[in-house]
């Protein structure tokens, strides 16, 4: 998180509301695996492994690095219990690698049964969809920002005209190679198969929502803007930046949304036939510098979520998921062996270690002690003979 911008700091009462919500939100990096879901029974002892679970996992912690799988498996996926021959924790694994490689449920089957991918595909996408989706509502909506955030850091870093501008909201097209027909699926800005999605940020280039993906050609960022509900993920007193593309759908999204139109800011449109005023010109002039100030966070999510998924600060437990057969503790005195993998492996060696250095000095003083126990026999053999 930047603490200075340009030659002004932080403010106090900012670095204090930051330092709030990883208080608030973030604890969960010091605590410990949670339990397994419980369930009533078990309808075998040992479960088998996913082929080549380990490679999933490499390009896992490659794509991701520790954090974000471990925040995944700890506060999303373990809510629920998807039954079946492998293990819960393989299970989220071979999901989440699903979606971050793109794979297919075909292509899946390389792994496991495609009927056992599908019940895990469809238990989470549709039997809990609810559940899960409420949860990751919640996180993004708490875990990156707050009203009082946002309001202070756009005051902090926004151009005069434009401090009272707490969300930016821009499409996104990414590459796509199957599913709808490629016709439909044709991006101007990628020149080939895409799906664009509507990304909200902050001024700190946080995340704060998303709408759903869909086939470029038949979705414009107009169109998209009115059907992902954003009166429901902003606040009365937000105010979302549009760009041009978004303008003429700006009077039906007040209306359906029930917005104001100081929630919303917007280049001024030209008219037909008539030019902008001067002053009309200047504003288009300055919304786009300003606009401008978001344009790497929204050309590169990959890269700003690599800023934040904290690949260098991680302790053994972020990683424990690496570890061949791990699962999800079942028994509290077995959450150190199965959440702390790492941390034994080097207890163990430390103890092997330590243990070699102990036998080195006993052995030292043990060889002390016979050589003073027979000096101290021969002074009693002597004392006993003077006696």
């Amino acid at each position: 998180m930047e603490t200075t911008f340009g030659d002004k700091p932080m403010p106090k009462k900012l670095v204090r509301l930051f330092a709030g919500l990883l208080e608030d939100e973030w604890a969960f990096l010091d605590e410990p695996w949670p339990m397994c879901p419980k369930i009533k029974t078990f309808h075998r002892s040992e479960f088998k492994q996913i082929k080549r679970i380990q490679d999933m996992k490499a390009a896992l912690m490659k794509r991701l690095g520790p954090i974000p799988v471990f925040f995944f498996l700890t506060k999303i996926w373990g809510k629920h219990y998807f039954p079946g021959p492998f293990n819960l924790l393989e299970n989220g694994i071979a999901f989440l690698y699903f979606f971050v490689a793109g794979e297919t449920m075909d292509s899946m089957s390389q792994y496991m049964p495609k009927s056992t991918f599908h019940v895990i595909y469809s238990t989470f996408l549709k039997v809990e969809r609810a559940m899960f989706n409420k949860e990751i509502k919640r996180c993004f909506a708490s875990m990156f920002s707050s009203l009082e955030i946002r309001i202070r850091t756009s005051n902090w870093k926004n151009p005069p005209m434009f401090k009272h501008v707490t969300i930016m909201l821009d499409g996104h097209d990414s590459r796509a190679s199957y599913g709808e027909d490629k016709a439909a699926m044709y991006s101007f800005k990628l020149k080939k198969s895409g799906l664009r999605t509507q990304v909200a940020i902050d001024a700190n280039g946080m995340v704060l929502f998303a709408s759903k993906s869909a086939p470029c050609r038949d979705n414009n960022d107009g169109k998209m803007l009115l059907e992902m509900g954003i009166g429901k993920k902003i606040d009365s007193m937000d105010c979302v930046a549009l760009d041009g593309g978004y303008t003429l759908h700006i009077p039906d999204l007040l209306e359906k949304e029930q917005l104001e139109e100081h929630n919303v800011c917007f280049p001024v449109r030209k008219k037909r036939m008539q030019p902008l005023h001067e002053v009309e010109t200047n504003f288009n002039a300055m919304f786009g510098g300003f606009r401008s100030m978001s344009e790497d966070t929204f050309g590169d999510l990959m890269k700003t979520f690599k800023k934040f998924n904290n690949k260098e600060i991680d302790i053994p437990t972020h990683r424990a998921w690496m570890d061949e057969g791990v699962d999800y503790p079942r028994e509290r005195q077995l959450a150190l062996e199965l959440t702390q993998t790492v941390t034994v492996q080097y207890k163990l060696e430390s103890g092997l270690e330590l243990q070699r250095m102990q036998e080195e000095f006993l052995g030292l003083d043990v060889a002390s002690d016979d050589d003073e126990q027979m000096s101290n026999a021969d002074d009693d053999n002597s004392s006993v003979a003077s006696l």
